[in-house]
């Protein structure tokens, strides 16, 4: 037991998994999918798919189904019939979707040979809620889970393959076959009987908070009370983990354990074997009950295995139980071992096993158990606190990679977690009694509301505390590499006793995950559908410190929900940014800036980590009814608002931001105060847009900026177009980098301008099925005619052109698939002056 080999098999394991991950080695579950229905589904086609579901979760406006077994049956380009297996599908039903009730054919029957469903096939009915177990056929729109298209945002697409899951539909018909049923579904039933019995008998915040905690049913869960759990760094105790499985399994084995000693007071160990049993069968159907997270099914083997080993006398070894559990799920789903949930619960879990021990070997052994009671809850908090930095120093890495931030301050932590489990029990009694006698259900779960009030209000109190949340951004993997590397030189400090040298190669592991590269100059085309959004970041002078000014030029969509909290938010915090110098608004059109408007709600709501020092509007906005909305929020959160007009210039440093367009006639300077009574100049001509706030969005009235860095320039045109392009055209010299006005549309950036700016690259923001039929074709020709290259946000993400300010310059696109000119790749144009 001395070299753990079940340790040594699980980090092979590991190994051969990275292997074959890089290597391309089909392990990981993906269907073998043809190259015809490949290119179909990639893009989305009306499709049949028939399979048995295992799994229903409920959401706020929808509920999702999983089928396993899935068959997919649809037409390709040719209008040839595509039949294949997918495995697993995530199918989304909306409530006005409608069901055939139980039908008396097979569906291999149905589905062979008579091409796709028709519309007669399916009779509207109410869809009330499909069996799990149900053998069904569904039918909708089937396409591949699209991944990330700007660095920080949610990856779905690793998230569900981790699942083996790599398509989805969203449902327009469905019909029954079987009805199935269960186990599966009376327990997935009991768990949405037990979590509407908990809304009836708590506050509704708390039971979406309850519900979470026991059930993993986070449909009731509110933002803000995820908001707060995950700023006061407590968001774990909203999943199903150890402490769970572990509260239920003992409460299940001392009962069951003492009536069996009851029974048969002679018979000790058998009575043990039996209640451990149980326990094990127990844990096993909560899980099952919970929805199977992976942490809750690693702690369910844990504890069998602690069970096992209390039961046959032997010793118990976390570390290879740690092991085990490792090996037994990524040996069948080898995919989790790339999933955050999978890395965080066992990063948590060795930073327990090894580092809470060590950390523990620092501390005079004469100091424990010796004392007055003060004395002896000093030494709880100490504990609770060492164990805080054990896991602390293992999971940062992780929710660093994953989130790009991480709460620092264990104050919630030590507050919360040691009455978690009086909490839970109170919970699990109380719920189970609330389905019996609901009276005695809401006396039982009286305490627990109170408590998770509590926890919440300690939660907001840490928020609030500056510096409680460290927006360290996305680290690169040399950066975890070092990191790994420096945990483990602290690991051997530990174990020798040298505590201050261990303090030292953790702030050199600190520092090195802080380390962020900047370059000179860089401007990013996010990719937020039907929109704009780009951010311009300079990079610090070695002899000027002071981080990366930052600007936001626009940021909103039509097309994309929330560009801002899901897109623009997250690129944000994976860059680290926690202050914006100034943000352009090109004008009052609400794919330019209905992201920028959440972000301001964001931060006057506290639920971002960001400054934002100025917002930049055209005179013409400032009667325009979104101008107005977005002067109120500046109001409410402290933000200057400044007015710009045509010749107005902005400098820091080396970049020099000129304003060519609208022009403005001289009026009275208008000032506006923020929440701190600090005034904001805004220098302002005659309003171009009516009362009615329409005119204040008209492209022709679009800001155009000028950005000059050294020998680069780019110009940047919002939705500039007619008289607005005419008028920019006289003044416009050569510049090295265009944004493509009006997302390539084909009455915007005409063959003169392009003539008079001589731009060497465009770069155009535009969906991959724009219903306004953006980029025109007209466009890109006038483009490619004027002898500039182009980039679109559809093909490739987000865009990113670096450069020194030199002429020169590189560009990164965020995703590689996509239709590029013969010249044009991934890693960009270096080196070349223009």
């Amino acid at each position: 037991m001395k070299y753990r080999p079940v340790c040594i098999a699980c980090v092979l394991l590991i190994l051969g998994i990275l292997f074959c991950r890089f290597a391309g080695i089909p392990v990981f579950g993906r269907p073998k999918i043809p190259e015809s229905a490949q290119s179909v589904l990639e893009s989305g086609t009306t499709a049949s798919c028939s399979g048995e579901i295992v799994e229903r979760n409920r959401k706020k406006k929808s509920v999702q189904y999983i089928i396993k077994d899935c068959r997919a049956e649809f037409r390709d380009d040719e209008n040839q019939v595509c039949r294949i297996r997918i495995g697993y599908l995530k199918v989304t039903v909306l409530p006005e979707v409608t069901v055939l009730p139980e039908a008396n054919f097979a569906d291999d029957n149905k589905l062979a040979g008579t091409g796709l469903l028709t519309e007669e096939e399916f009779k509207e009915r109410d869809i009330g809620q499909l069996p799990v177990g149900s053998k069904v056929i569904f039918r909708g729109k089937l396409s591949e889970i699209d991944g990330p298209s700007n660095p920080g945002e949610f990856d779905s697409r690793r998230y569900y393959a981790c699942r083996k899951i790599f398509y989805e539909m969203l449902n327009e018909k469905a019909m029954v076959t079987d009805p199935g049923g269960g186990l599966r579904e009376h327990l997935a039933s009991f768990r949405e009987r037990v979590s509407a019995r908990q809304a009836k008998l708590m506050h509704p915040k708390q039971a979406g908070v309850l519900s979470a905690m026991l059930l993993g049913d986070r449909s009731m869960l509110s933002e803000e009370s995820k908001e707060r759990y995950r700023y006061g760094g407590v968001m774990h105790v909203l999943a199903i983990s150890g402490l769970h499985i572990s509260v239920l399994g003992m409460i299940f084995y001392e009962l069951l354990f003492r009536v069996l000693l009851l029974c048969m007071p002679f018979h000790i160990r058998a009575g043990q074997a039996i209640a451990a049993v149980g326990a094990a069968a127990v844990t096993g159907i909560y899980c099952v009950f919970a929805g199977s997270p992976v942490s809750a099914v690693r702690a369910m083997i844990m504890f069998g295995l602690a069970l096992g080993a209390k039961i046959l006398r032997r010793s118990y070894d976390v570390l290879c139980a740690v092991g085990i559990s490792a090996i037994l799920l990524l040996l069948t789903r080898p995919g989790y071992l790339f999933d955050a949930g999978f890395q965080l619960s066992y990063a948590a879990v060795g930073g327990a096993a090894v580092f809470y021990p060590a950390l523990l070997g620092l501390v005079p052994k004469n100091y424990w158990h010796r004392g007055s009671r003060i004395k002896k809850i000093f030494e709880k908090i100490l504990e609770a606190f060492l164990m805080w930095v054990a896991v602390m120093l293992c999971t940062i890495p992780v929710a660093a990679y994953a989130f790009s931030e991480i709460p620092v301050l264990p104050f919630a932590t030590l507050l919360i977690v040691p009455a978690m489990g009086a909490v839970l029990i109170l919970g699990i009694v109380g719920s189970a009694m609330g389905m019996l006698c609901p009276s005695a259900g809401w006396l039982l779960l009286i305490p627990v509301d109170l408590s998770l009030q509590v926890f919440e209000r300690i939660a907001l109190f840490v928020k609030t505390i500056p510096g409680s949340v460290w927006t360290v951004g996305k680290p690169d993997w040399w950066q975890l590499m070092a990191y790994g590397f420096c945990l483990l030189l602290v690991w051997i400090c530990l174990r020798h006793g040298m505590g201050r040298r261990a303090a030292l190669v953790v702030a050199a592991a600190v520092l090195v995950l802080s380390l962020k590269w900047s370059p000179a100059l860089s401007i990013a085309m996010l990719d937020v559908g039907q929109g704009d959004s780009l951010v311009i970041s300079q990079g610090p002078e070695i002899w000027k410190p002071g981080g990366d000014s930052v600007y936001l030029v626009d940021g909103g969509s039509s097309s994309v929900k929330q560009p801002g909290k899901y897109r623009i938010i997250p690129y944000l915090k994976s860059r680290g940014v926690t202050r914006i110098r100034g943000i352009f608004v090109s004008h009052g059109d609400q794919d330019h800036l209905n992201g920028i408007e959440e972000l301001l709600e964001e931060i006057v709501g506290q639920r971002v980590r960001i400054r934002v020092d100025v917002l930049y509007l055209t005179a013409q906005m400032q009667e325009d009814a979104a101008g107005r909305r977005l002067i109120k929020l500046c109001r409410k959160a402290g933000i200057r608002v400044a007015l710009l007009k045509k010749g107005d210039i902005l400098e820091d440093r080396k970049l020099r931001i000129r304003v060519m367009h609208p022009d403005a006639e001289p009026g009275a300077v208008q000032e506006t105060r923020g929440a701190d009574g600090s005034a904001a100049d805004a220098s302002s001509g005659t309003a171009g847009g009516g009362s009615d706030g329409t005119a204040g969005g008209r492209n022709e009235d679009s800001m155009v900026l000028l950005l000059s860095f050294g020998d680069f320039d780019a110009l940047l045109t919002g939705d500039l177009e007619g008289e607005g392009e005419r008028i920019v055209l006289e003044e416009t010299g050569p510049v090295e980098y265009l944004k493509v006005a009006h997302h390539g549309s084909r009455n915007s950036t005409s063959a003169a301008f392009l003539r008079k700016a001589s731009p060497v690259v465009c770069m155009i923001s535009a969906p991959e099925k724009s219903r306004y039929g953006h980029p025109a074709g007209e466009t890109l020709t006038r483009i490619r005619e004027a002898g500039a290259e182009y980039y679109v946000t559809r093909d490739c993400g987000a865009i990113c052109l670096e450069t020194k300010g030199r002429g020169s310059f590189r560009i990164r696109t965020f995703r590689r698939k996509g239709k590029k000119l013969p010249d044009q790749s991934n890693s960009g144009r270096e080196g070349e002056v223009h």
